[in-house]
């Protein structure tokens, strides 16, 4: 009536669909990259359930006004250092360095930042030696912590 079950040939199946749907994903993730339309990769950069197509979208979009809500309310902080690393309004750099929670998001915003006395301001308050450091290095002083 019913079949001999085999495990290995049931484990051997699962690692094919496995394989076959990484391959997927990385197709996917591939054809993203050479999208030019930018309404759909603001759509895929805002929306998509797969972080690293968020990523790639993002980096090829240049609207600041988008950049800046990835930048804000990503959930992954991959896809917001992307964003951040596009971002040259100070305001919403300083955002990110007040808010974010990931010290790479808040460097990025730091690299980009132009705002010379905010760049200050972190340097001579902000509680994580790291960024403090790294507005240093923005402001170009010569002097160690």
């Amino acid at each position: 009536m019913f079949g001999k079950f085999n495990m290995q040939d049931e484990f051997q199946q699962l690692g094919n669909l496995s394989e076959k749907k990484e391959n997927r994903k990385e197709q996917y993730r591939m054809d993203v990259s050479k999208i030019d339309d930018l309404d759909l990769l603001k759509d895929l950069a805002l929306s998509d359930e797969d972080w690293l197509v968020r990523k790639i979208a993002a980096l090829k979009i240049d609207d600041e006004s988008v950049l800046a809500e990835i930048a804000k309310n990503d959930e992954d902080h991959h896809v917001r250092k992307a964003a951040i690393s596009k971002i040259h309004d100070n305001d919403i750099l300083r955002y990110v360095v007040e808010n974010d929670k990931a010290w790479y998001c808040r460097d990025t915003a730091l690299k980009n930042c132009s705002d010379e006395k905010f760049l200050m301001e972190v340097f001579l308050v902000d509680k994580d030696y790291y960024i403090r450091n790294c507005a240093r290095m923005q402001l170009q002083l010569e002097f160690p912590l």
